[in-house]
């Protein structure tokens, strides 16, 4: 060791080696996670019954939900109060990878918090039934705030339930959201006014997108700013924006048609774009896309937050996300150009809602693995300065 502090590139050489092993050790426990897995949070294993169920953290999470009637077909977690009677949100998409016949309505499933005794304290549905245009997400949102039965309110601990409907054989990736709620009851906040006068931004000169793939990584946009870009089959584009209470917001997106080349492509494939508004709390809006001779182009709007609004979604102030996808019945290289513009809507006012700490956000993968590195240069280093001062003294004698 004191040969090697002798010569300080060594020392480099071996800071630099240390750093490579920790960010692939690093990588290799996080499962060799993709950005896209990063960006989901943490894998979660629920099991088929409250008994051993795990611990729902924090933020977001994901899972997968098996076959329908059978135990795989069904994902048990449990949630633990941090504050008692605080109120406890969870938002929840189940991922849709393909169009589904027109005979066949697609996967769905049903979302259940109860308390641990089985006092029902929400319940919600997603997927299935009949759609106007094709589904990238079955998602529901099953919510307990101060206004909710004794029973469900006083609860230390609730058990959220998830179980596949129908006869859909497939398994499916479930994306869970987390939020905890102010204590507050939602009838001590006034109700924001709708903004029925909103009107949909313009389309201005577009800036060069560079989206993300879900909520956590989505490219945070300004007001009224035009997004362009291009989507293929199966991707998904996040943008998100920040709303207070009292902000709502609106949007326009539009498909140009293409050239008439890959406009065979698109039709042979029937590669369509599907338009969703992912609130704060994992809820989720989604607006059908209307297609022209010319363009597809949706337009829509989402009212002024308040937490004691009768839409769910709106409960819950923070960042929104719009999310982009495409789906198509056939294999195809093709993509869709888009332009995207959301503006806000509303005015802030703390009268419409509580102060809300920040949920953090479990998907830190690439943080951990920045602090271990830290963690290890700053080892060697001290390591190295201990050995510097111990062959000082050496030489004085």
């Amino acid at each position: 060791m004191f040969s090697l502090l002798r010569r300080p590139s060594r020392v480099l050489a071996v800071m630099l080696a240390l750093l490579l092993v920790t960010l692939t050790a690093c990588n290799s426990s996080s499962g060799g996670s993709s950005g896209k897995e990063d960006a989901l949070g943490p894998r979660i294993e629920g099991t088929s019954s409250a008994n051993g169920a795990p611990v729902l953290q924090n933020g977001d999470s994901w899972d997968e939900l098996g076959a329908a009637s059978t135990n795989e077909g069904t994902r048990v977690y449990a949630i633990d109060r941090e504050k008692a009677k605080e109120g406890i949100s969870v938002g929840i998409q189940m991922v849709i990878t393909s169009i589904p016949d027109s005979d066949d309505s697609g996967p769905g499933f049903e979302a259940q918090l109860t308390t641990p005794s089985g006092d029902t304290c929400a319940t919600d549905s997603g997927g299935g039934g009949f759609s106007l245009s094709p589904r990238v997400f079955a998602n529901a949102l099953v919510a307990v705030r101060g206004d909710a039965d004794a029973a469900c309110v006083a609860a230390d601990r609730l058990v959220l339930s998830i179980t596949k409907t129908g006869s859909s054989k497939s398994t499916n990736q479930l994306r869970l959201r987390l939020s905890r709620l102010p204590e507050s009851n939602p009838d001590d906040y006034e109700v924001p006014p709708s903004d029925e006068e909103a009107t949909a931004p313009q389309l201005g000169a577009p800036t060069k997108a560079e989206p993300g793939t879900w909520l956590t990584d989505a490219q945070r946009i300004e007001p009224k700013k035009t997004m362009s870009g291009n989507i293929g089959s199966g991707e998904t584009q996040t943008f998100k924006i920040s709303l207070d209470w009292g902000e709502g917001l609106s949007f326009q997106t539009s498909f140009p048609q293409p050239a008439p080349s890959e406009r065979d492509k698109i039709k042979k494939a029937e590669l369509v774009p599907v338009i969703n508004i992912i609130g704060a709390n994992g809820g989720t809006v989604r607006f059908t896309v209307y297609a022209s001779s010319t363009a597809a182009n949706t337009r829509g709007a989402l009212a002024p937050l308040g937490y004691n609004s009768d839409d769910d979604l709106n409960t819950l102030k923070g960042d929104f996300t719009v999310v982009i996808s495409a789906l198509s019945k056939k294999k195809t290289d093709a993509k869709l150009a888009y332009q995207l513009v959301v503006d806000k809507t509303g005015s802030a006012d703390s009268k419409f809602g509580p102060e809300i700490a920040e949920t953090a956000s479990s998907s830190n993968t690439g943080d951990n693995r920045v602090w271990w590195s830290l963690l290890v240069i700053g080892a060697v280093l001290l390591v190295a300065g201990a050995g510097q001062v111990s062959l000082n003294r050496t030489h004085r004698r």
